[in-house]
């Protein structure tokens, strides 16, 4: 045990004085994870390089010792009376701190000193858990005088309402924390904090040092580069720590044995029990947290595991890995996990089952395997090591017992990664040990051979010996190999006890066919990629994801060996690439981390890519949707840099086939190159393909030889075509009629789906043609995705973020490609315009909005994405668009949100448009100044120099202002809507909040002059003041300041899990952008010298619950406070009696 440093412990008598306060383990991954460079880290930069908090991270698997004699006298010694003096008048009781801290070592079985420190840190945060636990009576008091004549009845102020209900620390205002049981109660909960939240800081901070060694790593830090040097520090002391192999005199375990016995020990302890507190009431609460408490251990635990198995560049040894695979048999995978408490069953299902899959894979380490078993090929067996020394692969032992145990489970769902992993382990190995064989017993063949000749030779010649010289060489010659090509090799050998072993039949065949059947491996990982990989693993910009789902890509490029190109691969493959990220996600995520992310993995493999992507190509446009998806998938983080200069783009405008169907009256061709296996035939005529708009006896895709006259009916269909012209030369696919062709032919397959999507805009109802592999919804949400895609790599791939010459340069080369073949007066931006009025106006029926407004969604993306390249196209477009429907009776957005979404309980659509009305707020002030220059005019795609110098101020007021006003009807009555998903709520109050906190921001930040419209962001002076005559009104409108209390109703009950999920990122964000919101609110009520508004009444009035929200999470301290400040200042500034705060308080 490491000496006690002050920083991690300081003197009992300055703790007790509020000298120095104890630093939470939870406070600590709070700071690390979501406090800014703005606070103050010169606490939390010497608590983490204390030499004692780097020893308990490093212990994080059993941070506490056991009690001893020392940790006795250390404790004597620090509250003995010389240290801690007693005092009467005291706040503390020093008394009751020992009792305590002797009755919680002797329940929990750590050590005096670390039971000290968790009585001290009980003792500090008792004022805040009184507060949080305080009565609701007085809530319901203080709100109903806040509130007039409406009562909160069923808001979070009212002890029944379902807020308080979900809330632990809510739901009982009694007994006091002061008597014993309560208090006790407490302090097992305090420590079983403390050793998650030591995990989960452990896990953060080796993550990012594991990370530092990829280069660009620090510069994408959100944290800064002081915070990185830190994470760096302190993660590399840890790691020195730990060891992934036992060290040669067995004086330090692996870690992997170490965490494998770390989690036996916990699964073993569920099926016991905590034994704490017995007899007692809370017996049942206690139990309930503790037995939580080991299965997120567990999983914490395993994602240390997997984090360092992931940065491995040696193969596992035998103990190691064996002592995973026993546990995992005896957990059966976590595949029907049997839990104690049937309350906690299912909870955790997807993360153990999850990382139980990632871990078994990352340890076979599959890729690195196969490269040892092709170098081990000629190893004799006389030099194999034994099993604790040597790589796993190479122990017969141990590959039989891996054998056995994956062979066991083989039928399970959860190790299929890891049973199709060791199936492509095993074939390879059966593949170089017969190998080896064979060419042995040819060497022996040979051998013979030229023995029998020579001892003919003998014969016939009269029995004439050789000379000295030739039976010198001849004995060398015999002896040379005589160790090596007579005996078995390793590999052999340990094939053979494996065959041995093996069931009825051919185990390598039992392996995969289990694996493989029925698709069960391929669903599973993409269940996991987008079940767990992805939401639970947004940390460090989410490179954990990344790196999990690598692990799958990898898989995927081994299995490529003995899979052929199938659709369950495919679809697999785009889930490993992308996860659950949606549009918005891959939007926001760092920048120089997509080096590293699946895609850039994807792009520069020499298998992956030309097996899968470049497979899907061959096959467009006859089977569009894998090639479009994989297109879409690679584009967004294929942003030019690196040497990989736009990939994507540079295929997709110079493909080298074109593969469709064939009629079956289609004669114009011959037959050549007829001395190959494949059939290969060549055009005799030109062939023109039709893309149109489908009629009842037509296919969109058809084929007509080019001599036909085209009837009026045709042209006035707008028919668009692609041609083939004759002597192209091409390979059937099928061998039964309508052949599928892939032509060799060089295209555009921007210009094609350019050509597409114009068609498409022709199609009334899209719907109808569901079954159309051309014009089905899913084609065309996918060619204006890919586009969107596009658009943003190419944004994304700017220095800065600044939008460059070069950059609109890109965008309009790519847009001008899908415009190519469009009519003169159209292209492609017009194209999708006209597809999203249609869908705007459309008549919709139930069973087809989600795919209706799925369209809706990829059209606002793309609008979105427009708008930095070209706001002169977007601004008046959103002008004269039914979307906000400026000068006409209704808007489209509401009809959508309100007849679909409010039903479907999903509001992709409305969180599109709100993202579309940020884009368009930072626009008006981004180009602020360029849009005084004189405006010109300018032609399709030509450069301009100036983005947005074209768009009309007045056109920009309208649609802003029109913005704004649906963002806060949608805010002030967002309470009552209906949510699949709570996290689409707090995600849409976080940035509506924030959008109307920069709204006005921008319009009274800049100066002091008070009218808005003099001032140079005069563009948002509408918007700024609508929002300010609605916040600010004297009136006792409750609507308007509902949403404010509910929001910050939700930051008392904010959860404490380690497990991270957007679901919890949004939960905080919102709280603290609407802190955010109300102090610009307040404070600019001041500024203008407004009579205080019925908001700053309320916020006074709700003064008690602002200090709850203050004490239930670390990261609203400093938003809270800064609203406190804002009151008081407001309050101060006003000529009447100015309220009391703590009268509120």
């Amino acid at each position: 045990m490491a000496p006690i440093g002050e920083a991690y412990f300081p003197p009992l008598d300055r703790c007790f004085s509020g000298e120095l306060q104890l630093l939470s383990w939870k406070s600590t991954y709070v700071a690390l994870t979501q406090l800014g460079e703005e606070s103050d880290n010169g606490s939390l930069k010497r608590h983490l390089t204390d030499p004692q908090t780097i020893d308990l991270l490093a212990r994080s698997f059993s941070p506490y010792s056991t009690p001893t004699s020392q940790t006795k006298s250390s404790f004597e010694t620090k509250t003995s009376a010389i240290n801690v003096t007693p005092s009467a008048h005291a706040l503390y009781d020093i008394k009751q701190i020992q009792e305590d801290t002797l009755w919680l070592s002797k329940e929990t079985k750590i050590d005096e000193v670390s039971a000290l420190r968790i009585v001290v840190l009980e003792w500090q945060t008792r004022s805040a858990a009184l507060l949080l636990r305080g009565s609701p009576g007085d809530q319901v008091i203080s709100s109903k005088e806040g509130r007039g004549a409406i009562q909160f009845q069923t808001s979070f102020f009212d002890p029944g309402s379902s807020l308080l209900a979900k809330s632990s620390l809510l739901g009982d205002a009694s007994p006091s924390l002061e008597e014993d049981g309560a208090r006790r109660q407490r302090l097992l909960e305090t420590y079983l904090s403390e050793r998650r939240y030591i995990l989960k800081t452990s896990e953060y901070i080796t993550f990012a040092a594991l990370c530092h060694t990829d280069e660009g790593y620090g510069k994408a830090a959100d944290q800064g580069q002081d915070r990185s040097v830190l994470l760096e520090v302190v993660g590399g002391s840890i790691l020195s720590a730990w060891s992934l192999e036992e060290s040669a005199k067995g004086t330090r375990k692996s870690v992997v044995v170490d965490a494998v016995e770390a989690l036996r020990a916990r699964f073993e302890a569920l099926e016991k029990g905590s034994g704490w507190l017995q007899g007692e009431g809370v017996q049942e609460e206690i139990e309930f947290a503790w037995a939580r408490n080991q299965l997120v251990e567990a999983i914490h635990i395993m994602r240390i595991v997997l984090n360092l198995l992931e940065s491995s560049s040696k193969i596992m040894k035998a103990p190691a890995i064996l002592s995973w695979f026993r546990l995992m048999n005896e957990c059966g995978f976590f595949e029907s996990v049997q839990l104690p408490l049937p309350t906690l069953q299912g909870q955790f299902d997807i993360p153990l089952q999850s990382l139980a899959a990632l871990v078994s894979l990352a340890i076979l380490q599959p890729w690195k395997a196969l490269d040892l078993l092709m170098q081990s090929s000629t190893a004799a067996a006389s030099m194999t090591n034994p099993a604790e020394v040597g790589p796993y692969i190479l122990s017969s032992a141990a590959v039989n017992e891996i054998n056995d145990i994956l062979m066991g489970v083989a039928p399970l769902r959860v190790p299929s990664p890891a049973v199709l992993a060791w199936g492509i382990i095993m074939q390879t190995l059966r593949e170089t040990a017969l190998n080896t064989r064979e060419l042995r017993e040819v060497r022996q063949s040979l051998r013979a051979a030229d023995r029998y000749g020579a001892a003919d030779s003998s014969d016939t010649d009269g029995g004439d010996r050789p000379s000295g010289t030739s039976l010198a060489s001849l004995r060398r010659r015999s002896s040379t190999g005589s160790d090596t090509s007579q005996q078995s090799t390793l590999l052999e050998e340990i094939y053979d006890t494996v065959a041995i072993a093996g069931i009825d039949g051919d185990p390598i065949f039992y392996l995969a066919n289990n694996a493989v059947g029925g698709n069960k491996v391929f669903d599973f990982m993409e269940a996991v990629s987008v079940q767990y990989c992805t939401p639970y693993g947004f940390e460090h910009g989410g490179k954990p994801g990344q790196k999990m789902r690598a692990l799958f890509l990898e898989l995927i490029r081994a299995s490529l060996r003995s899979i052929e190109y199938m659709p369950a691969l495919i679809k697999t493959t785009i889930a490993v690439i992308t996860g659950s990220e949606r549009y918005w996600d891959a939007l926001d995520r760092p920048i120089d981390l997509t080096r590293t992310a699946p895609t850039a993995i994807f792009l520069r493999d020499s298998v992956l890519r030309p097996q899968l992507f470049l497979q899907a190509a061959a096959r467009f446009p006859y089977e569009s949707q894998p090639f479009l998806n994989f297109c879409r998938a690679l584009a967004f983080d294929n942003n030019g840099r690196d040497g990989m200069e736009h990939a994507i783009f540079s295929i997709l405008d110079g493909l080298d086939t074109f593969t469709c169907p064939m009629p079956v009256e289609f004669l114009a061709y011959r037959n050549v190159r007829t001395q190959e296996e494949s059939d290969h035939i060549e055009l005799t005529d030109v062939l023109t393909f039709t893309i149109g708009p489908p009629t009842e006896k037509s296919m969109a895709l058809s084929l007509k030889p080019s001599k036909r006259p085209q009837t009026s009916a045709e042209n006035n269909q707008s028919v668009r075509s692609h041609e083939i012209p004759s002597g192209t030369q091409g390979e059937i696919q099928n061998d039964s009629k309508p052949f599928i062709v892939a032509w060799n032919q060089e295209h555009s397959g921007l210009n094609y789906i350019g050509k597409v999507l114009q068609c498409a805009s022709n199609v009334d109802d899209l719907h109808k043609n569901s079954s159309d592999s051309t014009f089905s919804l899913d084609i065309v949400g996918d060619i204006i995705s890919l586009i969107t895609s596009l658009l943003s790599s190419v944004v994304r791939g700017s220095s800065l973020g600044q939008i460059s010459n070069d950059t609109i340069e890109m965008a309009q080369t790519i847009l001008g490609s899908a415009s190519d073949g469009l009519d003169r007066n159209q292209d492609i931006v017009s194209v999708i315009f006209d597809i999203f009025e249609r869908e705007l106006f459309r008549n919709r029926k139930t069973s087809e909005d989600v795919e209706y407004v799925e369209i809706l969604v990829q059209c606002i993306h793309f609008t979105y994405a427009l708008l930095p390249l070209m706001p002169d196209r977007v601004w008046p477009f959103l002008g004269r668009s039914g979307l906000l429907g400026i000068g006409r009776d209704e808007s489209q957005l509401t009809a959508v949100v309100t007849t679909q979404e409010l039903t479907l309980g999903r509001y992709d659509f409305l969180l599109g448009c709100i993202r579309l009305y940020d884009g368009l707020v930072e626009d008006a002030v981004a180009h602020v100044v360029s849009r005084k220059t004189p405006t010109k005019a300018v032609a399709r795609f030509s450069n301009v120099n100036s983005p947005g110098a074209g768009a009309s101020q007045t056109a920009m007021e309208r649609v802003l202002l029109s913005f704004t006003r649906m963002m806060i009807e949608v805010f002030e009555s967002i309470i009552n809507w209906k949510f699949l998903e709570r996290l689409d709520r707090m995600e849409i109050n976080s940035w509506l909040c924030s959008i109307f906190n920069r709204v006005v921001g921008y319009c009274f930040d800049v100066n002091d002059i008070p009218d808005l419209s003099q001032k140079l962001t005069r563009t948002l002076a509408p918007s700024a003041e609508y929002i300010i005559d609605v916040f600010l009104s004297s009136s006792s409108n409750d609507v308007t300041v509902l949403p404010f209390l509910h929001i910050l109703g939700e930051g008392i009950t904010t959860p404490t899990t380690t497990l991270p999920t957007r679901h919890v990122q949004y939960w905080t964000a919102q709280v603290k952008e609407v802190l955010s919101l109300a102090s610009t609110l307040i404070r600019v009520n001041q500024l203008l010298q407004l009579p205080p508004s019925y908001l700053e009444d309320q916020m006074f009035k709700a003064a008690s619950v602002l200090a709850k929200v203050y004490a239930a999470h670390e990261s609203y301290k400093l938003p809270v406070g800064d609203l406190f400040d804002a009151l008081v200042r407001s309050a101060a500034a006003t000529g009447q009696q100015p309220p009391s705060l703590l009268g509120h308080l």
